[in-house]
């Protein structure tokens, strides 16, 4: 009896140890699932995260676009709001300076006549020094190079003197507002003549 009393305890205790073995691989299973679980999400926020802050980037450097877009848009009105107007007022600069020009050396004898004209001289000076303010330049073009973006050439003339593109002479000065070119200048443009050795290789070439 004492023997089989024994037997089954030791029976017992076996069976108690496969319970809690069993019991704890199951708590461990459900451990390495849980943790599993845990890190994938913490993936899945890290993505999340990842797709969030390139988004955030994004909307950023598109802001930041539109306002330097917005910031050159008012500058620009700013700089050359009164561009038809200082164009207009050119006009009128040209048509006295071509006045000038045209004035008899006879008619300065006269110091009431003088005086009237050096009268219009300072208003005229004072005129271009306000619109210098506001960002107006005179180009000169004699002597440089022919450049479509600040010349307009009306005429070739054929000279041995010059490089053909040279700008011989100008009827119209132009003009620079805040950087940009309002007005071209109207230039006469050279063009090398070629002598007679030149032309009558070629025409044998």
């Amino acid at each position: 009896m004492g023997k089989n009393k024994k037997e089954k305890q030791r029976e017992e205790k076996k069976e108690e140890k496969k319970i809690k073995t069993s019991k704890g691989s199951i708590v461990e299973t459900e451990l390495k699932q849980k943790i599993e679980e845990l890190e994938n999400k913490i993936e899945e926020l890290k993505k999340e995260n990842e797709k969030l802050t390139d988004q955030k980037l994004r909307i950023l450097a598109d802001y930041n676009n539109y306002k330097k877009r917005v910031e050159k848009e008012i500058e620009d009105i700013r700089k050359f709001a009164n561009e038809k107007l200082i164009k207009d007022l050119l006009e009128v600069l040209d048509n006295i300076d071509r006045l000038y020009a045209s004035l008899d050396e006879e008619l300065f004898k006269d110091n009431k006549f003088k005086a009237f004209v050096d009268g219009v001289k300072m208003i005229t000076n004072s005129l271009h020094k306000i619109l210098a303010n506001y960002g107006l330049e005179k180009y000169t073009a004699v002597g440089e190079r022919f450049d479509p973006y600040y010349h307009e050439a009306l005429m070739e003339q054929e000279t041995e003197e010059h490089e053909t593109g040279t700008i011989l002479n100008e009827y119209q000065p132009g003009y620079i507002l805040n950087g940009k070119v309002i007005r071209h200048a109207k230039v006469v443009v050279a063009r090398k003549k070629e002598n007679s050795e030149e032309s009558s290789q070629q025409q044998e070439s």
